[in-house]
């Protein structure tokens, strides 16, 4: 499996993470099938910001409210990691709610993709592709 995403949504998760750094960015990638057509910013409202993330219940809300009048679905999740490390971490792995999510991981130039899927009694991180479009 691979997702598609443009060009000009790559270098806004670099800029996000940046913005946030010395804390996580976060925000969630709306499109359809695999290909990520807009990307929605949130405040991280964690406790430790430096640590973790935590999607602001308002912004989540409000794409939510925008999907049920014909928005764009959610198709996964992203967020950076300030200390340069792009992988995923057990705290990521406890935030997964459902199968077939995607998620993004920016760390300073590198971006890692992974889908959820069901592993036992939770859930795991698969590895898949990013294509990188004009």
């Amino acid at each position: 499996m691979q997702i598609q995403l443009r060009n000009d949504h790559r270098e806004l998760l670099f800029l996000f993470a940046a913005a946030a750094h010395p804390h996580e960015s976060c925000g969630l990638l709306l499109g359809q099938g695999t290909t990520i057509e807009a990307i929605v910013p949130a405040d991280n409202v964690a406790t430790d910001p430096a640590r973790s993330f935590e999607i602001d219940p308002k912004a989540l809300f409000a794409v939510q409210r925008r999907t049920r009048g014909g928005g764009l679905p959610i198709l996964g999740y992203f967020h950076s990691h300030p200390s340069g490390d792009c992988t995923f971490s057990a705290r990521d792995l406890a935030g997964v709610s459902r199968a077939g999510e995607i998620w993004l991981l920016v760390a300073r130039a590198s971006l890692t993709a992974c889908r959820t899927v069901v592993h036992g009694d939770g859930f795991r991180f698969e590895s898949i592709g990013i294509s990188v479009v004009a």
